[in-house]
């Protein structure tokens, strides 16, 4: 999913009949660009930081506000509704 053509969640899915498996993440904050410190060489410096971070954006940028902390359980408990409601 995207917001102004940057990357916001990122998911995989696997469908069978009967079920399927979801995996994703929610960006809420930039935390997600020190994963690149896991990475070799150029791949981790800061012209890979300065494009991975222009070409994603989190909760926190887009709200103006810190999204993670208390924020991150509030989501939860409304993604759990919305999935309740929809799948039962």
């Amino acid at each position: 999913m995207t917001v102004g053509g940057r990357k916001l969640v990122g998911s995989a899915q696997r469908r069978h009949p009967d079920r399927f498996l979801q995996h994703g993440s929610i960006l809420t904050g930039p935390a997600h660009v020190d994963l690149l410190d896991c990475l070799r060489g150029e791949d981790r410096g800061p012209a890979r930081r300065a494009a991975l971070l222009a070409a994603t954006t989190n909760l926190g940028e887009l709200l103006g506000r810190d999204c993670e902390g208390p924020f991150a359980s509030e989501l939860e408990d409304l993604l759990a509704a919305v999935f309740e409601e929809r799948f039962g």
